[in-house]
């Protein structure tokens, strides 16, 4: 199942997401899980968590955003700013 969820969200690894970005795509992860799950009642769920917070498992001077498909954690970095 994590590598069914973890290909969803493959497309957005190197590309940068709003906060709402980031919901949407943990709620696409856990739409596609009751999808498969519909379609193969054999395999079992995972937890589908969500940290946006940065605060658990934050490094000094990096605020790193999370959220886990059972085993599989998907990272997100904290971007300060743009430059133009």
């Amino acid at each position: 199942m994590e590598h069914n969820l973890a290909k969803v969200a493959e497309p957005y690894v190197d590309h940068i997401l709003s906060y709402d970005a980031m919901l949407r795509l943990a709620d696409k992860v856990a739409e596609e899980q009751t999808a498969i799950l519909k379609e193969n009642k054999r395999l079992k769920p995972v937890d589908i968590s969500v940290d946006l917070d940065g605060d658990y498992y934050s490094i000094p001077g990096q605020a790193w955003r999370f959220f886990r498909i059972g085993q599989v954690s998907v990272h997100f970095r904290l971007v300060k700013g743009e430059y133009i």
